[in-house]
Formats: structure tokens, C-alpha cells, sequence
């Protein structure tokens, strides 16, 4: 891989550099009020249509918006609605490390910053390269304008705004002494003035302003490290290649053959004699989702860098079938398993999550399918628009309000449950701890005190709008009525 420093096509910084820098501090401060200081919540989903907006706007002042390049917005806005939709903390972090990844890669691709296409593997290098090389070299920029009478009057006008700060505060200190009643209202704006917290978040403002207005001059500037890949027509040795893979098959096929009863017992729901649930569905479910992770990267790796002969490509791509299937069987196993396994003990977090990744897997691997036989496929396009459609699915399914269901149904049935671990749920989970509650008080420990800190802690959340969610008002309301009735 050659490293090659790019020329920048259009040395110049943004367009109304001064605007550019007011908006950057406008979502530096959301940075630090919404984010820092705030919540994944309805804050957090400000702050992001605003950096979003200002973005935007920046791209739009140094190229054409294309249909295509909307595509990034609408991806982003597709996952914004979750932090007001769902209180699953765990997947709402996600989710915004997810939304930062995007961000970061959409402005890459629509500026031209990186030259590779946003689907290719050596855009993942030229994102890095631009983040720790070009992030904080525009800083500079930020205080460099035109010398012009409009700039002078605006850097006075600047100079006279910090001036007066020091006389405003010595003058509402003497009226208040003065009046009573002025006094009075001026220690009410000030109840919630803390100088040392103030310093620090305008401190953080302009660093994090100051950040992303050098991030956004990198990207107006085009300037990043750009890898090109190798100019040559040489892939794998294809006769290597089948080798190694028919050695794999050759395992699998001999493991399918030797466990076929124990394979047919898992797709019927049969334990085989002297196996319990627990051991029969954890030592074989996680041995065969690491065997899936390793032969997707084995087929991600040889259908890109392999490029077999007209002679030898029908032995290829058998083989590579070969692989294929037995991979979706073992997952398939796998699944069955982890289903055994729910269907004895109920739902968790992890038994949920654990099934969508083994479903990603299997649909991964079909995308991987279609590449072994038509080499224009793009494997890395399709296979990122199925995670993204994949995490919608499980961030708007509402997981943990599923959980709770099942385990409740359980328990009302007389089946083996875990209430217990309705108390570890999000608010998601609330109408279903309140319906436990009412059928059986004594089943979950402390179930009064439970019901009352749950009330309590989201009364106190709710009074402060940045930790706002549908999720925390419907579950107040239900408590509400609960206590009524």
C-alpha cells in the first residue's frame, strides 16, 4: 500500500469563514449543554440536527449536493429518532458512536477529502489519516480573516461586547443594594449561576467550536492522506486458495457427518441423552458463531483479493459454495440452539442480541454468495446497508419491553422465569413490571420499593427537558395510574 499526500483541488478556506466559525461555536456550545452536560436523549438529538445542519450548509458552499449524496443525511436522520423512541441505554450508546461514524464518513465522501469510494476497505484508512492528521491543523484558520473596514468594525464590536462584562456585573451589584425588589429578582436569575461551572463550559465551547470548525476547513481544504491500492491484476494464487479452503470443507463436512444426529436433534428441539439446556446450548452456540465470524472474514478476504483463471473458476466456486452452506448449516445450528435455550429459560438482553448478530451473520455470508459468483457485486455496499436496515430493526423493536413481556407471560403461566430481572430493564420494561406487580406482589424482591425509586427517578429525570423520551413519559403516566388505582 503506497501512501500518497494529496494535492488539494481548491486551496481556499470555507466560504464566509466568519459565519462558518459563529455556527461551529453554536454547536460547540450544544456540544457541552446537550451532550457533555446533558443525556442521549432529546439533547442529544439536538445537538446532532444541528452539527447535521451546519455541515451541510459548509458542503453546500464548496460543491453541488447530488440525489446520492442525500442518502447520508437520510441514514443519519433514520437513527436519530431512536433516542426519544427507546430507553435502552446500552443501544442507545451504540447508536451515537454509530451516528459519529456516519457523520465523520459522510462529510469525507461528499467533500472529496478521501478519494476512495466510501465503499472500498481503503476508505476506512483514509478516515483515519484525515482524523489524527488534519483535525487540529486549521485551528489557525479560525482566527484569520480579510483586513477589511467590515472585519475591524467586527472584531470592535467583539472587544466592546468583553469589555463591558466586568462594569455590567459591578453595576447589578450596586442596584441590587440599591432596590429590593431589582435585587430580589436578579438573585432569583442567579440561583442557578454557578461562575466556576459557567468558566468551564465556555472553556469547552470554544475547544470543541474551535475543533469543529478545523474539522470542516479540513474538508473544505480537501486536504487528508490517500492511499491508493496497487496497479496490478494479480490476486491470490488460485490453486492456494481452493487448497486452503477445501481443507476447511473438509473439516466442516466431516464434522457435519459425524454430528448429523446431534445437528438433527437441534433442528427437532431433542436434547440428545445426558445433555442439559445449559450446556448443550452454550458449548455448542458460541463454538460455532466464532466459526462463523472466522469464515466470513475467510470469504471477505479471498473474494476480494482473488481473481481465479476461466479454467480454474468452476473448482473455485464450488469450493467457496461448499463453504458457504456448511457456514449458514452450523449458524443455522447455532440459532436453534440459543432458541432451545430461550425457549426454556425466557428472554435476556444478551439471548436477544446474540440471535440478531447470528441473523446478520447468515444474511452477511448470502451477500457473500452472490460475490463468489458475479464479481461486480459490491459485498461491502450491500453488506453495510444490511447492518444498517438490521440495527433499525433492533433499536425500534423495543427489546426490552419484549423481554419483560416474556418473562411475565412465564411466570403467569407457571413456566421457569426471571423476574428478577425486570428490575435491571429500562423504562421500556415499566408496563410490563407494573402488570408482574399487580398479579403477584411478592414476585420480585423490595416490589413496592422497586415501583416507588422507579417513580421517583423518572419524576426527577423528566424535570430537566434534555432527558426527555417517550419511553419516560409513558412509563410516568403508568405509574401515575397505577398509584390512583
Amino acid at each position: 500500500m503506497e501512501q500518497i499526500p494529496t494535492v488539494p483541488e481548491v486551496a481556499q478556506p470555507l466560504k464566509h469563514s466568519k459565519l462558518s466559525l459563529l455556527l461551529c461555536m453554536i454547536v460547540g456550545f450544544f456540544c457541552v449543554e446537550f451532550l457533555l452536560w446533558g443525556d442521549l436523549m432529546l439533547s442529544y438529538l439536538l445537538f446532532v440536527l444541528a452539527s447535521e445542519a451546519v455541515a451541510l450548509w459548509a458542503m453546500s458552499r464548496t460543491k453541488q449536493l447530488t440525489k446520492m449524496d442525500i442518502l447520508w443525511p437520510i441514514a443519519i436522520c433514520a437513527l436519530l429518532p431512536m433516542h426519544i423512541l427507546t430507553d435502552n441505554q446500552i443501544l442507545l450508546f451504540l447508536n451515537a458512536f454509530l451516528l459519529f461514524v456516519l457523520f465523520y464518513a459522510q462529510l469525507a465522501a461528499l467533500s472529496g477529502t478521501a478519494k476512495q469510494a466510501w465503499y472500498k476497505p481503503l476508505f476506512i484508512f483514509e478516515l483515519i489519516g484525515i482524523f489524527f492528521v488534519r483535525l487540529f491543523s486549521h485551528i489557525p484558520m479560525a482566527f484569520t480573516f480579510d483586513k477589511n473596514k467590515k472585519d475591524r468594525k467586527g472584531r470592535h464590536i467583539l472587544l466592546g461586547a468583553l469589555a463591558v462584562i466586568p462594569l455590567l456585573i459591578i453595576v447589578m451589584l450596586l442596584l441590587s443594594s440599591a432596590d429590593a425588589v431589582f435585587g430580589h429578582y436578579v438573585k432569583e436569575m442567579m440561583a442557578d449561576f454557578h461562575l466556576s461551572t459557567t468558566l468551564w463550559k465556555l472553556v469547552l465551547t470554544a475547544i470543541c467550536g474551535l475543533l469543529f470548525f478545523s474539522f470542516l476547513a479540513a474538508m473544505g481544504l480537501k486536504m487528508g492522506i490517500n492511499f491508493n491500492a496497487p496497479k496490478t491484476k494479480k490476486g491470490l494464487p488460485v490453486s492456494a486458495v481452493i487448497t486452503f479452503i477445501t481443507g476447511l470443507n473438509l473439516v466442516y463436512l466431516i464434522f457435519c457427518a459425524m454430528q448429523f444426529m446431534y445437528l438433527f436433534g437441534a433442528f427437532h428441539f431433542e436434547l440428545p441423552e445426558g445433555i442439559s439446556y445449559t450446556n448443550y446450548a452454550r458449548d455448542g452456540f458460541f463454538e460455532l458463531a466464532t466459526i462463523g465470524i472466522i469464515n466470513l472474514i475467510v470469504l471477505a478476504v479471498f473474494t476480494t483479493f482473488t481473481k481465479p483463471s476461466f479454467k480454474g473458476k468452476v473448482i473455485y466456486r464450488v469450493t467457496m459454495t461448499i463453504l458457504v452452506v456448511t457456514t449458514i448449516t452450523m449458524l443455522a445450528s447455532a440459532a436453534m440452539r440459543l432458541i432451545m435455550y430461550c425457549d426454556a429459560f425466557g428472554l435476556t438482553r444478551l439471548r436477544v442480541y446474540t440471535l440478531w448478530f447470528l441473523a446478520l451473520e447468515v444474511l452477511l455470508i448470502i451477500a457473500m454468495l452472490v460475490r463468489i459468483y458475479y464479481r461486480k457485486f459490491t459485498f461491502l455496499k450491500v453488506g453495510l446497508l444490511v447492518f444498517l436496515v438490521c440495527w433499525l430493526i433492533l433499536c425500534y423493536a423495543r427489546t426490552d419491553a419484549m423481554i419483560a413481556k416474556v418473562q411475565v407471560d412465564r411466570y403467569i403461566a407457571g413456566e421457569v422465569s426471571d423476574p428478577e430481572l425486570l428490575k435491571f430493564l429500562s423504562f421500556d420494561a415499566n408496563e410490563e413490571l407494573v402488570r408482574l406487580y399487580s398479579y403477584d406482589k411478592d414476585a420480585i424482591d423490595d416490589g413496592t420499593l422497586v415501583i416507588k425509586n422507579r417513580y421517583e427517578n423518572i419524576t426527577e429525570l423528566l424535570k430537566d427537558w434534555k432527558q426527555w423520551s417517550l419511553p419516560r413519559l409513558r412509563a410516568r403516566q403508568d405509574l401515575e395510574q397505577f398509584f390512583k388505582d
